[in-house]
């Protein structure tokens, strides 16, 4: 068997320390120090995001908790925890918040928040679920009722979810529409 010397790199350095000097040969200390390896390892998600293990409730509280904590861990992190969540299409225009709108980029779904109707998600301080009809085996929906006591204000949503069926989100649940009771095209006219 014919010996390389060790690559120049930190990693041959680490590689020197931890592997004895048998069994170190270039091939090794180079295996440590590819970053591609890096790229192909199996990570754990980051964030909240769908998932198989979280049931309807699960995914309606990961979502109103997060819009609770609206900026925290960093500013919009409850938007963009929602947006996650968010079942539609981005290359279309939906039906997410009870009339079309564009909702692909991220900046137009969040400023639909800062509106007068769904303020009150944001920074909220108690939720009611009010009632809850399962339409069948993949599709729920619940209304809740969400106090800002800071802002003191009171609003009920129409929270419509879906489990997907196949594809990398197989039993997921994903909230098909959010809608505000009294929303409509003139309460929204500033966003569009």
């Amino acid at each position: 068997m014919i010996r390389l010397a060790p690559l120049p790199t930190r990693a041959s350095t680490l590689c020197r320390f931890f592997v004895p000097r048998q069994a170190r040969t270039r091939t090794a200390c180079a295996a440590e120090a590819d970053p591609f390896n890096q790229l192909f390892q199996k990570r754990k998600p980051t964030g909240l995001r769908p998932s198989y293990w979280l049931n309807s409730q699960d995914s309606i509280q990961s979502q109103l908790k997060a819009l609770a904590a609206n900026n925290k861990p960093y500013p919009d992190h409850g938007i963009e925890v929602a947006y996650r969540f968010a079942g539609f299409d981005p290359f279309a225009r939906s039906q997410y918040f009870g009339i079309s709108l564009d909702l692909g980029q991220f900046e137009r779904y969040r400023r639909i928040f800062y509106t007068p109707l769904y303020r009150p998600l944001l920074g909220h301080t108690s939720v009611e679920i009010l009632s809850q009809l399962e339409v069948d085996d993949v599709s729920l929906v619940t209304r809740v009722l969400v106090t800002n006591s800071f802002r003191r204000e009171e609003q009920v949503y129409e929270l419509s979810l879906r489990r997907r069926v196949g594809g990398r989100f197989d039993g997921a649940w994903f909230t098909e529409s959010l809608i505000a009771e009294g929303s409509s095209r003139q309460t929204l006219y500033g966003v569009i």
